[in-house]
């Protein structure tokens, strides 16, 4: 192969990876058209997105000779969209909110004025997306925070209509181990779990062994059950991750989460003690305490979001007792430390690296009913090495391309 053939292969091959990267992506935009009065498409008009998640501050279009334009890869937020042409009045959409994996529809019509006046319009923002058919649901930070649930990522895929999870989970009590999301007959195998457009699942069983995620790290989850793109290869659950990635202004937040066992009502019937079950499976404690800091290191330039969280269910197993009658627990927790930098190296460039290290202990897991919990139960210790991290360059080229390239 010589240089040329070399050079050109090199080529396709970046080409390729930006296509992937980017049509995998959780990341919204905004598009419509521009008239006149009369109807007619007004080309050049310069349309910009302004919002307070956008580390830049703003991002602008040009309308083509059809009068159309679009501003990709905008994080979920409120933004104030502003449309001007020399000798046309300039027209301002305000408080527009725009969610995950969605597409808003913002068209105008401009009139012929003086530069001194001005537009505003605050109406309803875009509910249907008239540019995808994928069926989409919007997890967002209020719901992550307030639902009494599992707080992973795949627990809180059972509050879309469709899905149901491996292990049914009450108030936490299914989020310690593997817990996948399951539509269409679908399981982990099928499930596509992407975080900023990159993929997060691991190579073990199949694919079926998912990450255990920290939902402090992430500003909303998108769920899709239909209409997926040609670049998913699973019809099952797909989960994509929009992160939190800070702001110029500090901000945190911190929750805790805490359930006693002896609120839970007792299931065991005489009917069960006469066959020989001594005591059944009930929490001995749920709880999650979680906290997130975001700010700026360098305004408009260098973002970063950290994050810290345990959680623990430790649970009673049916039938298994110690010699002294105590009856079996089933000891766990899952801890996450995670920071993520965000850093504007030129108004079209961006550089993101993300890193989560986990922390899992299982102390009595292969416990079960008539297992001796002193001897006949494996102890696992903390794991040493199970950690998300990834790294993304992305550069908006035009309003017609976008470059992007992640390692995992």
């Amino acid at each position: 192969m010589n240089l040329r053939q070399k050079v050109v292969s090199t080529a396709c091959c970046v080409a390729l990876l930006a296509c992937f990267a980017s049509t995998a992506r959780a990341q919204s935009a905004i598009a419509g058209n521009v008239k006149d009065a009369t109807g007619a498409v007004l080309p050049g008009v310069t349309v910009e997105a302004s919002s307070p998640a956008l580390i830049e501050r703003a991002r602008s279009a040009v309308t083509d000779d059809q009068g159309l334009y679009q501003i990709t890869n905008l994080p979920p937020g409120t933004y104030r969209v502003s449309f001007s042409l020399t000798g046309f009045v300039p027209v301002n959409r305000e408080n527009l909110q725009l969610p995950g994996d969605f597409t808003a529809t913002v068209s105008v019509e401009l009139r012929v004025g003086g530069i001194e006046e001005s537009v505003t319009v605050s109406g309803a923002s875009p509910v249907v997306d008239v540019q995808s058919t994928a069926k989409a649901q919007v997890v967002t930070r209020e719901l992550l925070d307030v639902l009494p649930t599992g707080k992973t990522v795949q627990t809180m895929a059972a509050l879309i209509p469709g899905v149901i999870t491996f292990v049914q989970d009450v108030g936490g009590s299914g989020s310690m181990n593997q817990n996948f999301p399951m539509a269409h007959g679908m399981g982990a195998r099928e499930t596509v779990v992407m975080l900023d457009g990159i993929a997060l699942k691991g190579m073990e069983g199949n694919g079926t062994t998912q990450s255990y995620s920290n939902v402090q790290n992430y500003e909303e989850i998108v769920y899709q059950t239909s209409g997926a793109g040609a670049d998913v290869s699973g019809g099952g659950v797909r989960q994509l991750i929009v992160p939190r990635r800070g702001g110029n202004e500090f901000h945190g937040n911190f929750s805790g989460v805490w359930s006693n066992g002896s609120w839970q009502s007792d299931n065991v019937t005489a009917d069960l003690v006469a066959r020989g079950l001594q005591g059944g499976n009930k929490i001995d404690h749920i709880y999650t305490f979680e906290g997130g800091q975001g700010g700026r290191i360098v305004r408009d330039k260098l973002w970063f979001f950290s994050t810290a969280r345990r959680q623990s269910v430790d649970e009673f197993v049916a039938g298994m007792f110690y010699a002294d009658g105590r009856q079996g627990v089933n000891d766990q927790y899952v801890e996450n430390y995670g920071t993520r930098l965000t850093f504007q190296l030129t108004r079209r460039d961006q550089l993101t690296a993300y890193a989560d290290r986990v922390f899992k202990y299982l102390g009595h897991g292969d416990g079960g009913a008539g297992f001796d919990p002193a001897t006949a139960t494996r102890g696992w210790h903390r794991s040493p090495l199970y950690q998300q991290s990834s790294s993304k360059w992305t550069s908006i080229v035009s309003s017609r391309l976008l470059l992007a390239l992640g390692v995992y």
